[in-house]
């Protein structure tokens, strides 16, 4: 039977933030030895793009995926809740 192990940061080869024109977020692209597949996320509290990507895929590569997916962004930060403000009370 297959086991799981919990992800440990070894595994994590870079990490970097980008700006990347046509898109409202800077990214960060983490590239990751056990990484099969790109995803993408957004971090609201952050305001940030999370992108993570095989280490075997070029830095430009998953960058311009990740462009690509403009619409899908923008839809997710559209949909996003409004921030609350806190006040003395």
């Amino acid at each position: 039977s297959a086991r799981s192990r919990p992800a440990s940061s070894s595994t994590t080869l870079s990490t970097a933030i980008f700006e990347v024109s046509g898109l409202p977020l800077p990214v960060q692209l983490r590239r990751l030895a056990t990484a099969r597949r790109m995803r993408l996320r957004v971090d609201h509290d952050r305001q940030l793009l999370k992108l993570t990507a095989p280490a075997r895929m070029a830095s430009r590569q998953a960058l311009r995926w990740a462009e690509q997916q403009r619409a899908w962004v923008e839809a997710q930060l559209a949909s996003a809740p409004a921030p609350v403000s806190l006040e003395d009370g």
